[in-house]
C-alpha cells in the first residue's frame, strides 16, 4: 500500500479536482460470511449520476431502448471523461486495497490491479505481501506467500525464495519459517491445511 500511496494520492486529487467532491465512492458489498461492508473505489461518475441518467433518458429514445435492453449505455452520461479512463486501466479499484487491510475483501481479487499497475520483475511470476516490523532486537521481515487462494507448494516455495532474496538488501541474512496453518485468519479451509 506505501509504494501505491503517490499513485492513490494523484488520483484521488485528480478526481477532486474535477468538481470539488469527494474522491471516493462507497458501495455496499456482502463480505466474508455474508457480512456487509462498504467496498470503497474512486468516483468515475458525476455527483448525480441518477439525474444525469434520467435526464439522459428522458431526451434520448435510443438511450431509453438501449438502456431496457442492456441495463447499460453505450454513451454514458453518468461517467466522466477521467472515470473513463480509470475504469479501462483498473485504477478505480485501488482504493479497494484498504478493504483487504481491513479483512474485508480477498487480496487474491486486487492482485490483478497490483500486477497491471506495478507489474512484475523478470522471473516473478506470482506476488507476495512483505512487511517490515522493527522491534528493540531487529527488524523482522514477515512475507505472506498466501496472498492467493490455494497456491502450490512451488509457488510458495518461489515467493519465499523472492523475499528472502529482497532481504539480502537489507544486509540481513534471511532465515525462512512458514508459520501458520491459516487462510487470512481462516483455518479450516483446504488450502489453509496445506499451509
Amino acid at each position: 500500500l506505501l509504494l501505491l500511496l503517490p499513485l492513490l494520492l494523484l488520483v484521488g486529487a485528480a478526481v477532486w479536482m474535477g468538481d470539488r467532491k469527494s474522491p471516493i465512492f462507497r458501495h455496499n458489498r456482502l463480505g466474508r460470511g455474508g457480512t456487509p461492508f462498504g467496498c470503497l473505489k474512486f468516483r468515475t461518475m458525476v455527483v448525480d449520476a441518477e439525474g444525469a441518467l434520467a435526464a439522459h433518458l428522458a431526451a434520448s429514445a435510443t438511450a431509453r431502448a438501449e438502456w431496457a435492453a442492456t441495463h447499460k449505455l453505450t454513451d454514458d452520461p453518468r461517467v466522466t471523461a477521467l472515470g473513463r479512463v480509470l475504469r479501462k486501466t483498473s485504477l478505480d479499484e485501488l482504493p479497494q486495497l484498504v478493504n483487504v487491510l481491513r479483512g474485508e475483501m480477498r487480496f487474491e481479487t486486487r492482485l490483478r490491479i497490483i500486477r497491471d499497475v506495478i507489474g512484475l520483475q523478470p522471473g516473478i511470476k506470482q506476488l507476495a505481501a512483505m512487511s517490515l516490523i522493527i522491534t528493540n532486537e531487529g527488524p523482522y521481515f514477515l512475507a505472506d506467500t498466501h496472498v492467493r487462494e490455494n497456491p502450490t507448494s512451488e509457488e510458495i516455495a518461489e515467493i519465499a525464495q523472492a523475499c528472502a532474496n529482497h532481504v539480502t538488501r537489507f544486509g540481513i541474512t534471511p532465515k525462512i519459517a512458514l508459520l501458520s496453518h491459516s487462510d487470512f485468519g481462516q483455518s479450516d479451509s483446504a488450502s489453509a491445511m496445506k499451509m
